[in-house]
C-alpha cells in the first residue's frame, strides 16, 4: 500500500461525505483518489468493481449497514480492505467499537470528530496494515 490509495468514502449524509472528503484532500497525502458512495450496497458493488484500496464508512446506513458490509468484504476473501467505521448513534456505537477491535484492518472513531482524528485515525489504519502485510 505505498502508492497512492484510492479511498471509499461511505455515508448516506452528503453533508459527511463531503466533510471526510475534504480531510481527506488536506490532510492525507497517502490518498490519491476518493470516490464516494451513498449506501452500504452501492459500496459492495463498487468495491467489487476494483480500483478501492480502503473503506471510510458510517455504521448506519440504509438497506446494507456498515457492520454487513464490512463481512460481506471478510466473506469475498479477495485481500483485506482497512475499513475505518465511524458512528454518530450511540446505541451502535459500541456494537461497531467491539466488531473493529476483532480485526487488525478495521478501526472506529465516534462522530463528531474533527479532521485531525479522522486523519489521524486512517493512517494508523493504513500503517498497521501495510505492517501486517509486509
Amino acid at each position: 500500500m505505498t502508492h497512492p490509495l484510492t479511498i471509499l468514502v461511505v455515508d448516506d449524509d452528503p453533508d459527511i461525505r463531503a466533510y471526510v472528503r475534504r480531510t481527506l484532500e488536506t490532510l492525507c497525502p497517502f490518498v490519491g483518489a476518493i470516490r464516494e458512495a451513498e449506501s452500504g450496497q452501492r459500496a459492495l458493488d463498487m468495491v467489487r468493481e476494483g480500483g478501492v484500496d480502503g473503506l471510510v464508512t458510517d455504521v448506519q446506513l440504509p438497506g446494507l449497514d456498515g457492520l454487513t458490509l464490512c463481512r460481506a468484504l471478510d466473506a469475498e476473501g479477495d485481500g483485506v480492505i482497512p475499513v475505518l467505521l465511524i458512528s454518530g448513534e450511540s446505541s451502535r456505537a459500541g456494537d461497531a467499537q467491539e466488531f473493529a477491535a476483532q480485526a487488525p484492518h478495521r478501526a472506529f472513531i465516534a462522530k463528531p470528530f474533527n479532521a485531525h482524528k479522522l486523519s489521524t485515525a486512517l493512517k494508523q489504519l493504513v500503517d498497521t496494515c501495510q505492517e501486517s502485510s509486509d
